[in-house]
């Protein structure tokens, strides 16, 4: 070996070194001085990688990882890294934990002390719910190591999933204020945000509603005092709907439903609805049919913005889109349908003549004037749910901080969004020429096969039993959506009017859910 070899060596154990001992700043310089001498070195782009991730940067985190296993490939820490970084990108997709899974299982091979690994697998088996898997894992981790604090959340999480409550209770107590706090502090702070989530389902599931929603309270807070949420601002979200609103006249409609495409390509189906209304649920079940293919919210739609932005500035307006010409809506259809066979791609998927395409992203509903204008032909599914419930379960979800979510941290803000969002919905229904069809949520639950033969008949398809059996197609899965536990499971009414539970504090808010219990049919 090299003296300069040596000295990257010697500079690269120093970075994992600074690293695990919590300085980031000072392990990137080593690992930079390092890559100056042996510019492919693969433990000091292992650390470069492993702070790129640790600070939300996958884009930059996964190719340095990447470079560092091509140079190193049978180095366990450095398998390890590049599964973390992997298992934490948003990739869709039957296939899309695959790879990580590989590398989880490898490197606990290769380093059979480390309890590492296999943590990190239990919690991804847990999340493709796997749950036999997730538990050996995680007891093979605590064999190695009995305080490792994610193997010990896995086995938490898997308790309250089996429905082992009580022990679920006790463990996630013990991880919140375990050690003074100490266990907590080591996970990374949306985690934490995540623990006390999930205790905070445990307890409502033992019936302890009170403190349950004291719970989930705390979780929103501290989820949305971290650095990449305090700065969201939601209230753009809330002008779109105004202006959608105002651009989705009974005239512009009639003429943007005339004609088709124009290139012999089948419009996609939109799938829409406030969020928490069951969107994900239905989009699994109607994934299953041998002919839907689904983009599990990586929606297509975002592609249209570099082509439509400089000609709506101001946002899609109802006089810029009635101005946009033949080549501006195929430029538009062009983007969306190679980023659509794309994405589908990328998750070991296909887009035929034969598919129907189901785009499911609940707010694209606010793009309803965008898909009218584009896609003439397109049908829209729009999910629908008891506005208590809706409500109820924003607050007892934990979302991806973002703007349209930072409508959805507290009771009070949901119901506003939930007031904004869906006047616009039946402000528009009866003007729309677009088919479409509403999906109660509450119909699938109580009775699914007839509420799924409505949809199947909807999207022209023959039926197929294979949607009776949607949690064969999610196992395995990465799901992107915080509703991976519930459709890994049996279809139950559980959900239905959860509302009676937390029924004072829902009252505060009546007011303005009132009207829409009254036109969606909730009135008792």
């Amino acid at each position: 070996m090299s003296a300069d070899a040596t000295s990257a060596d010697a500079l690269a154990a120093q970075a994992s070194a600074a690293l695990g001992a919590g300085q980031a700043a000072r392990a990137f310089k080593l690992a930079e001085q390092a890559l100056t001498m042996e510019p492919e070195h693969a433990r000091s782009l292992m650390v470069q990688g492993a702070i790129a991730r640790d600070t939300g940067r996958l884009h930059d985190a996964i190719p340095l990882l990447e470079r560092a296993y091509q140079s190193a490939p049978d180095d366990p820490e450095i398998m390890y890294n590049l599964a973390l970084a992997l298992h934490q990108s948003p990739a869709r997709g039957a296939d899309a934990r695959a790879r990580p899974r590989e590398l989880y299982e490898c490197a606990a091979e290769l380093a059979p002390m480390s309890p590492f690994p296999r943590a990190m697998l239990a919690k991804l088996l847990e999340e493709t719910n796997d749950l036999a898997g997730a538990r050996a894992a995680a007891d093979d981790a605590l064999a190695l190591d009995p305080g490792n604090p994610s193997a010990r959340l896995v086995s938490a999480l898997v308790d309250r999933r089996e429905g082992h409550l009580a022990r679920a209770r006790e463990q996630f107590i013990s991880l919140i204020y375990g050690d003074d706090g100490r266990t907590l502090a080591k996970f990374p702070p949306p985690a934490r945000a995540m623990i006390w989530n999930r205790h905070a389902h445990t307890l409502d599931e033992l019936g302890e509603h009170d403190a349950a929603f004291a719970a989930f309270e705390y979780a929103q807070k501290l989820r949305w005092s971290q650095p990449d949420a305090v700065r969201v601002d939601g209230s753009f979200v809330l002008a779109a709907a105004d202006r959608a609103k105002d651009a989705m006249t009974r005239d512009r409609l009639a003429r943007w439903s005339h004609g088709d495409g124009g290139d012999g390509r089948a419009d996609p189906v939109f799938l829409v609805g406030f969020p928490r209304s069951g969107t994900t649920l239905t989009e699994q079940i109607l994934a299953s049919h041998p002919r839907v293919v689904t983009l599990d919210e990586d929606s297509p739609l975002v592609d249209l913005e570099p082509i439509l932005r400089p000609l709506m500035p101001g946002g899609p307006t109802g006089d810029a889109l009635d101005a946009l010409g033949k080549t501006d809506l195929a430029k538009s259809r062009d983007a969306y349908f190679a980023g659509a066979q794309r994405r589908l791609e990328e998750a070991g998927g296909s887009l035929t003549d034969a598919s129907v395409l189901i785009d499911k992203l609940p707010l694209s509903i606010l793009e309803l004037p965008t898909i009218c204008r584009v896609f003439p032909k397109a049908r829209i599914i729009v999910a629908i749910r008891d506005p208590r419930d809706v409500c109820l379960s924003a607050v007892m979800r934990l979302m991806v901080p973002n703007p349209a979510m930072a409508n959805l941290r507290s009771l009070p803000e949901a119901a506003a969004f939930y007031d904004k969002v869906m006047d616009f919905w039946l402000t528009v229904r009866p003007r729309l020429r677009h088919a479409w069809i509403e999906s109660r949520y509450e119909d699938l639950a109580s009775d699914p096969e007839p509420a799924i033969r409505k949809l199947v008949e909807f999207l022209g398809l023959e039926w197929d039993d294979a949607v009776l059996r949607h949690r064969e197609h999610v196992r395995g899965k990465a799901i992107s959506t915080p509703s991976y536990e519930s459709v890994g499971s049996e279809i139950t009414t559980r959900s239905v009017a959860r509302w009676r539970q937390h029924e004072a504090r829902i009252r505060p808010v009546l007011p303005t859910l009132a009207p829409f219990l009254q036109v969606l049919g909730y009135v008792e």
